[in-house]
């Protein structure tokens, strides 16, 4: 069975580097640049947030004492 699916697989592949593969494109959706610049801002401090929560929980258990 898994013999079958790789040669469907092979098969797939050849057709779509031929271009025999049947694809209806779709028309290219707008974007909202603003929104996106945002979304990737506030994506970045959430990961800094992260990152400062697992240093914090790391720092808490080194044996020896941490300036305050």
């Amino acid at each position: 069975m898994a013999r079958r699916t790789a040669e469907d697989l092979k098969d797939l592949v050849k057709s779509v580097r031929g271009r025999s593969f049947p694809y209806d494109g779709r028309e290219l959706a707008r974007r909202n640049w603003s929104s996106y610049d945002s979304a990737q801002v506030n994506e970045i401090a959430d990961i800094l947030e992260t990152i400062r929560e697992v240093v914090d929980m790391a720092a808490s258990s080194l044996p020896f004492p941490r300036p305050t």
